[in-house]
Parts: C-alpha cells; structure tokens; sequence
C-alpha cells in the first residue's frame, strides 16, 4: 500500500543492499571467483574458521609465526583438507626476527606498541616474552600455496599488526594472481612505526588495486574508528 501511494507520485522504494564485510566478501569471491585465501597473520585461525561459516568451501592457506597461536591454528583447521597451516611469518624477505608476543597474544607484533595502545586496550601489549621467528616472502611459496589448482585465483588477507605492507613487499612476483586483497590499516597507530592508513592505501593503489570497501574493526573511548579492515580489489579481473 505505502510503496503504492509512492510510486503514484513519481517514488520508487528499493531494499539497498548489506554493506558489510560478509556481503562484500560474498559477492567478490563469486564475482572474482576466489578459489585460495592466503590469510596472512592467523592467530588462532579465526578468520579462516569465519569463511567457513560464510559459505567459503575453497583453499585456505594461514600464516602464524608465534608458536602458542600456530598450536591453536592447527586445532582449529583439523579435519578440513581444504586448510593448510604455515608456522611462518611473511615479510619482504626471508629472516630470523623476534616478535613481541604479550599476554593477549592477538597484539603480536614485530613492532613495538604505542603508548596510545597500551592505554586504550587496557594492556601492556609490549609485555610478555620476544621470540624467534622464522619469515619468508610469499613468492618463496606462492607456487606451493597453489598447488594443484588449474587457474589460481587469490584473495590475500593481512592482519599483521602493523606488518602488512611488508607482507607485500615479498609478493611481487605472485602479485598478478592476487585479484583482491584485505589489509587492516590504522587511523590512530596502535605500533610504532607503522604505516598511517591514507599512505597504506596509497601504496595499494599503485600497485593496481582499488577500495571495494572499509569497514571499521574497533573504535576508542570517543568512539573514534582506531582500525579498518580495507578490502581492495584489481579492475578487470572478473573473467
């Protein structure tokens, strides 16, 4: 009746789609038809545990250098052949490097935390034991991670605490199957000499990739968006 009376006046009502991390992922995977997730930065295989409940059925490849979260990942991906687990870290060149891996173990970082971090999330994220880790580029890997599969088509998803453009930097020779890819970027720098988000974006968008969509990961006490999962994809890849 509403939409009725609306129309007879020249106003069409329409349902806008979800815009939201789910639907994004959803319709980019389809469209691009993904057919590997490299999840760079697992923890506890967290990410790779929500693509499964999504609807994603296809290859997962995780990353987790710290030895305590790998043990959690390899728990988590059991029993599905379709998950391969790493206990690696990618960077932009093949190291041994120490990680800072405090108690909450989600804030591991090569980098040190900032004092903004320490204060907003309520922990030391600095604190706990440093340990040694073994890193290597993606492309040392790349043919591996897709083995098997007739025409890889990747999507790269980085959560690696002030890390990821470094993830990029050992992926230039895998980088033209690399059709979309999803980095967390920081408005407020929870690390210390981590990239701003604008200048992570940037370095993206040179590499031929464009924004599909931002969506915030947590906010501070002001309801300030500290961090956002940027999800970007290359033009002209759907066929």
């Amino acid at each position: 009746m509403v939409k009725q009376m609306l129309r007879s006046r020249g106003l069409i009502v329409k349902k806008l789609p979800v815009d939201n991390l789910e639907e994004t992922l959803r319709e980019l995977f389809s469209v691009l038809k993904i057919n590997c997730v490299i999840d760079a930065g697992a923890h506890f295989g967290e990410y790779g545990q929500w693509l499964r409940e999504i609807g994603y059925t296809g290859r997962i490849v995780s990353f987790e250098p710290v030895r305590d979260s790998y043990e959690h990942l390899c728990a988590n991906a059991k029993g599905d052949a379709s998950w391969m687990t790493y206990n690696l870290a990618l960077g932009r060149a093949s190291a041994s490097l120490q990680i800072n891996v405090p108690d909450y173990s989600v804030f591991a970082s090569f980098l040190g935390a900032t004092k903004y971090c320490n204060e907003e999330f309520g922990v030391e994220s600095t604190a706990g034991v440093k340990e040694t880790v073994k890193v290597v580029t993606l492309d040392s890997l790349f043919a591996h991670t897709v083995s098997g599969l007739r025409a890889p088509r990747v999507y790269l998803k980085m959560d690696t605490q002030g890390y990821d453009l470094e993830v990029l930097g050992g992926a230039s020779v895998s980088m033209p199957n690399i059709l979309a890819l999803q980095s967390e970027v920081s408005v407020k720098p929870i690390y210390e000499g981590m990239p701003n988000w604008t200048d992570a974006i940037g370095v993206c968008k040179s590499l031929g990739y464009e924004v599909s969509g931002l969506y915030s990961v947590n906010r501070d006490k002001n309801l300030s968006v500290i961090e956002f999962d940027c999800v970007m994809h290359r033009t002209n890849t759907a066929n």
